[in-house]
């Protein structure tokens, strides 16, 4: 047992010696902050939806809360994928699904329940210089209905 134990401690320290302490030249170098891999969207074309797939953060600091607005096509559909997160770095809405509609600069999504109970809307509308979206949230046992608008100009680049 004993010699096992020296054979793969053996060949985790080969493994980890492998490129002799140097860089790999094609590795992705990684941003050190969010802010450094967000880049402002200027220029858009509202009626080609394909420059606006990706992931949009309303991001302005740590300190701060943001949200985060995720497209992306697959075999012809359009998932969309909305999160909030606190200042604290905690997940407070996580809403996912199919577009119902997303062409000639405008999208639709409707959702039946959050975690929280509540349904609503997203309609987007693709603008020259990023994404307006308004959510209008059907509060659970009541009769009212609460809207929140947002503009994504930042996108994320990889």
């Amino acid at each position: 047992m004993k010699k096992i134990i020296v054979l793969l401690v053996a060949m985790l320290v080969l493994a980890a010696c492998q490129n002799n302490g140097e860089e790999d030249a094609g590795a992705i170098e990684q941003p050190e902050n969010l802010d450094e891999a967000l880049v402002d969207f200027q220029d858009g074309d509202p009626t080609d939806e394909e420059s606006y797939l990706g992931a949009w953060l309303t991001y302005q600091s740590d300190e701060e809360s943001y949200e985060i607005l995720r497209i992306e096509e697959e075999d012809g559909e359009y998932h969309f994928n909305y999160n909030e997160v606190g200042s604290e770095g905690r997940l407070l809405q996580d809403i996912i699904g199919v577009l119902d509609e997303f062409e000639d600069g405008y999208g639709l999504f409707e959702y039946d329940s959050d975690r929280f109970g509540s349904s609503g809307q997203f309609e987007l509308f693709l603008e020259e210089d990023g994404i307006h979206l308004v959510q209008a949230i059907n509060l659970e046992n009541r009769d009212e209905t609460a809207e929140h608008e947002l503009f994504f100009d930042k996108k994320l680049e990889r």
